[in-house]
């Protein structure tokens, strides 16, 4: 609507037009009525791993990884390349150490459910 009324002054611009919805006025049908109602639904799931849960060969770099105290000055030097990935707001670490999709798949494991 802003683009509409701002706009308005050359063959290239937006034709003026009225925005219609699926509301409309009970009390007077010809009320002009602006706005759309929909029925959405997002789902989500997280779930936690934890170290024991996981094979003893998952990730053979697992003594290297490490917190990296990264100072505001610094930022672009370690998540700038694709070497370190943020962890924290101040810590970040090793991309491999950190990004399951470095190594990992899109394929769904056959244990979940």
């Amino acid at each position: 609507m802003k683009k509409n009324t701002e706009s308005l002054g050359s063959i290239f611009d937006p034709q003026p037009s009225n925005s219609t919805g699926n509301i409309r006025s009970l009390s007077d049908p010809q009320e002009p009525v602006i706005g759309y109602v929909g029925v959405e639904e997002v789902k989500s799931k997280r779930i936690f791993i934890e170290n024991r849960q996981l094979p003893p060969d998952w990730n053979p770099l697992w003594g290297k990884c490490e917190l990296i105290k990264v100072n505001p000055d610094s930022v672009f030097f370690y998540y700038g390349l694709p070497v370190y990935f943020p962890v924290d707001k101040d810590y970040g670490t090793y991309r491999y150490c950190a990004d399951c999709t470095t190594r990992g798949t899109t394929k769904k494991p056959s244990f979940w459910p």
